[in-house]
């Protein structure tokens, strides 16, 4: 609608203490082309609002354009349905949206422990 603003913003350049921030599209793209494959870790991002929270995901399966994520759980388990993403990690339905894959890098996954399994957002 015109005059409305999204919900999710796309803030790459805004965001430095983002642990993603180096990370290009096109290095993206790359690392999933790369390592997308069943059982494969990866961290899911999103945006609401300005605030960033991280989570870690297994590839549940996977298509010649797209694959599924499944979250990981408190127990330590992956859900058995999930989130479709395409290979430059944005989400299938809602590419503007604020959801997508980054590299799984050990500040990532440190940013997905701070955010206790999706219930916490980045300070």
């Amino acid at each position: 609608m015109p005059g409305k603003r999204p919900i999710f913003n796309d803030t790459r350049g805004g965001e430095p203490s983002s642990p993603d921030k180096e990370q290009s599209e096109k290095a993206i793209k790359k690392w999933l082309s790369a390592n997308v494959e069943v059982g494969a870790i990866v961290a899911i991002k999103r945006r609401q609002n300005g605030s960033l929270q991280y989570e870690r995901g297994m590839v549940l399966s996977v298509r010649p354009k797209n694959f599924n994520v499944g979250v990981q759980q408190r127990d330590g388990t992956y859900s058995e349905s999930g989130t479709t993403f395409d290979y430059a990690g944005r989400h299938w339905r809602d590419r503007d949206g604020g959801t997508q894959i980054v590299i799984p890098t050990d500040a990532v996954l440190a940013a997905c422990d701070a955010c206790d399994f999706g219930v916490a957002f980045l300070p």
